[in-house]
């Protein structure tokens, strides 16, 4: 059965899987007229992006393009150490001046040349460059339209500080799956309408006290699967007012707040939470740390909804210490129970809790009135104790 005229004038998006196309028919203008999504994949770069290029010929509406190349360079680096691939100027140039949405992911690139990637792609708004082999990008590479960056599974190790000077119109990076150890204070500096902002499955050990400073859009946050021991009291104040998502599991962390020196007569240190000032805050994920407790300081004044301690070494929840607005707790495969009994005003004013989930602890006894509060709970879990 053939394919209509009028099915192909309503076509917007084509994909072209190994196929070598050398020119397109100039009827083909009428056919495709509503097209402005293009992706080639099962050839070699160069081939791809003439490829793509030859649609422009179709249709200026074309904006939008994703370029994958047939390549083992990324499941199998080891074979292309010695064969580096540029993204160069001459293949820079048959993008140029339309694509608003380019996709380069899974092509072995390693290395990108930034004079004519800003000479030539000043008009992007998204990139992709997930799993290819990046080490290192030479600022000033991205520019000023640009919303989305995706450098996912490559092998960055450090980021410039001034590698995101000039796009400050960024609302969403997405860094996981690399080797990032650290990061400068003015990394993401002037970047006030990112939204999104992920880092995980990276080295990271510390965090600068300035890191997120000016960052007021951000409402996500993902540090899961680094190597973080403590947090700096400083590092998410600027985030007070926008802060929505926070996960921070799979790190080494032993405790949420840290003592800080005061003036005060007869108290010479008090604890202060890292996270305690973050009033928007409604989802936090903290499994698989090696926290010990929780404490007052720790994260009572935020608004949270969902905690997620599980996985931790946990042996004692200090009464007052959760926020009141919790709806789901899990505090599973910890050690409560193991020092002391577990105190009977831990749940304390957790009204609006419906799930709890207590399983795989060391809980013996129960003290009478311990989920009293607890008048919206429907799901207990107790399993494993």
């Amino acid at each position: 059965m053939r394919t209509s005229e009028a099915e192909l004038f309503s076509v917007q998006a084509i994909c072209v899987s190994g196929v070598r196309l050398s020119g397109v028919k100039s009827e083909a203008r009428f056919l495709f007229a509503c097209l402005h999504r293009v992706s080639v994949d099962n050839l070699d770069l160069d081939t791809c992006l003439r490829t793509a290029a030859l649609f422009t010929e179709i249709t200026p509406r074309i904006d939008t393009f994703k370029c994958s190349s047939s390549s083992s360079d990324y499941l199998f680096p080891h074979l292309s150490a010695q064969k580096p691939r540029r993204l160069n100027e001459s293949q820079l140039r048959l993008l140029a001046n339309f694509v608003v949405e380019l996709d380069l992911s899974e092509n072995g690139l390693t290395e990108i040349e930034p004079a004519p990637f800003r000479q030539h792609l000043g008009q992007l708004s998204v990139l992709k460059l997930n799993r290819n082999l990046l080490g290192a990008f030479v600022p000033p590479l991205f520019t000023e339209n640009l919303t989305v960056l995706e450098l996912a599974s490559n092998q960055l190790e450090r980021l410039e500080p001034t590698l995101f000077r000039d796009a400050l119109k960024l609302e969403r990076i997405v860094l996981h799956h690399n080797r990032l150890s650290a990061l400068h204070k003015d990394t993401f500096a002037g970047l006030n309408r990112l939204v999104e902002l992920d880092l995980h499955r990276n080295e990271l050990k510390h965090l600068p006290g300035s890191l997120f400073n000016g960052l007021s859009a951000l409402t996500r946050l993902d540090l899961s699967a680094n190597r973080l021991e403590y947090l700096d009291t400083s590092t998410f104040c600027s985030l007070s007012t926008s802060l929505v998502y926070l996960d921070l599991s799979k790190n080494q962390l032993r405790s949420l707040n840290s003592l800080k020196m005061t003036k005060t007569i007869g108290e010479i240190f008090r604890r202060t939470g890292a996270l305690n000032k973050l009033a928007c805050l409604r989802e936090l994920r903290l499994a698989e740390n090696k926290l010990g407790r929780l404490c007052v300081c720790d994260l009572s004044s935020t608004g949270l909804n969902v905690l997620d301690a599980h996985c931790n070494r946990i042996k004692h929840v200090e009464p007052g210490a959760l926020p009141c607005s919790l709806t789901a707790l899990n505090l599973s495969e910890n050690m409560l129970g193991e020092a002391a009994t577990v105190d009977v005003d831990t749940f304390s004013g957790l009204g609006q809790l419906q799930t709890l989930d207590l399983s795989s602890n060391r809980l013996r006894t129960l003290p009478a009135g311990l989920f009293s509060d607890l008048t919206e709970l429907a799901e207990l879990s107790l399993a494993g104790n």
